[in-house]
């Protein structure tokens, strides 16, 4: 099993691969870093824990991370590469937790 420290690095490493053999062609690369989001995983219990921890008190919702990569895949951010963008309602997780 990897760690979140570990799956953070190999993810920084093929973000890299991809932005440096894509950007050649014209194609932008960039990142969505999720927070929680409610897709029917989080119980109504956890749910309540976290949004204690998140200052918009509430958790995401689907169209929140959809919207994101919809403006990266828009016209509007045709000159955006390389870009890891969190869309957590500033929920932060502590590594390794």
């Amino acid at each position: 099993m990897l760690t979140l420290s570990m799956q953070k690095t190999e993810l920084t490493f093929v973000f890299s691969h991809y932005l440096h053999s894509h950007i050649l062609y014209g194609i932008t690369v960039n990142v969505v870093s999720p927070g929680p989001i409610q897709t029917g995983y989080i119980s109504p219990e956890g749910e309540k824990a976290i949004i204690t921890e998140i200052p918009l008190r509430r958790v995401g919702k689907p169209e929140d991370i959809a919207n994101a990569v919809l403006f990266f895949a828009s016209e509007q951010a045709n000159w955006i590469t390389g870009q890891l963008l969190f869309v957590h309602g500033e929920h932060r997780m502590a590594l390794g937790q």
